[in-house]
């Protein structure tokens, strides 16, 4: 079991910490008390006194104002970022031609990118949310104009390229319940919107308003405004339909781990989260990085 601590502030920077040490990436203090792993909320001052002690103590490195815990060497912050502003700066720019497909309400960058920890060997996961219905046609434009672009990740061809990995229809913006934790909270909070029709990265939030049980400190205004719904055509929803079943047909072939369901489809063959929350707890309960 983890160690009792009476403040809570203290154990929420660590707990901070160590979720990042899985990924040896540091954080800035702006980065760590916007990212603070906790359902509370705690004033700046209180917090920057309780991060000053915890370096006083040893319990917190800092080093050119990153701050990590002990054990691990981080890697350079600098690098790490500015490669990632390079990927964000070119997914932005395909904003223009998936901005084209009509069905698509929301495109944002998640991942690595988004979380500027990006090395060179990276790709850009796209987060898509299409309009209601719309999840099979969405996703076979967005992959015809990758791949004209030359823009499309492959297993051969996956360094810098785009990797749309993440398809929901705006009629199922709602996380999963047994799906909701740290790892997830944390992709939804750090994700870069590059297309946001109709405020629905907003809408996105105030459906997932579960995330800020594990980052209270993340503030965004998520209050929308209705907006009258159109009516579905009859011919469209014959061609998603016809498109869903050729596509999953295909697919078939290669699917391993893949969700490919009518209004979801996630590609996600190396799923790492049990390990990552493994490691993550098993850090925060033995207190190895306290050391």
């Amino acid at each position: 079991m983890q160690k009792k601590n009476r403040n809570p502030c203290e154990t929420a920077i660590k707990n901070t910490l160590a979720y990042r040490s899985v990924f040896k990436y540091p954080l800035t203090e702006y980065q760590l008390k916007t990212m603070l792993v906790t359902p509370r909320l705690f004033k700046e001052k209180y917090f920057s006194d309780e991060l000053r002690s915890l370096i006083k103590k040893g319990e917190v490195k800092s080093k050119d104002k990153l701050y990590y815990v002990s054990g691990y060497k981080p890697v350079d912050w600098h690098k790490r970022r500015n490669h990632s502003l390079g990927l964000m700066k070119m997914a932005k720019e395909l904003a223009k031609p998936l901005g084209l497909i009509p069905w698509i309400k929301m495109a944002a960058v998640t991942g690595a990118v988004a979380a500027f920890g990006a090395d060179e060997k990276a790709d850009i996961d796209l987060f898509i949310v299409s309009a209601k219905n719309r999840v099979w046609l969405t996703r076979l434009f967005t992959v015809l104009i990758l791949k004209t672009l030359g823009k499309y990740r492959t297993d051969k061809d996956p360094v810098g390229k785009v990797c749309p990995n993440l398809f929901v229809d705006e009629g199922s913006m709602n996380w999963p319940k047994d799906k909701r934790n740290l790892l997830v909270a944390h992709e939804i909070v750090m994700m870069h919107p590059i297309i946001n029709r109709h405020e629905t990265y907003f809408k996105f939030i105030k459906a997932n308003q579960w995330i800020f049980e594990h980052f209270k400190h993340f503030h965004i205004n998520f209050a929308v405004r209705k907006r009258k719904e159109t009516t579905a055509s009859n011919f469209i929803n014959f061609l998603e339909n016809a498109c869903r079943k050729i596509q999953i047909s295909y697919m078939k072939k290669k699917m391993t781990t893949e969700i490919a369901q009518k209004n979801l489809i996630h590609f996600n063959r190396d799923d790492w989260t049990g390990k990552i929350l493994d490691k993550y707890e098993s850090l925060i309960s033995s207190h190895q990085h306290y050391r």
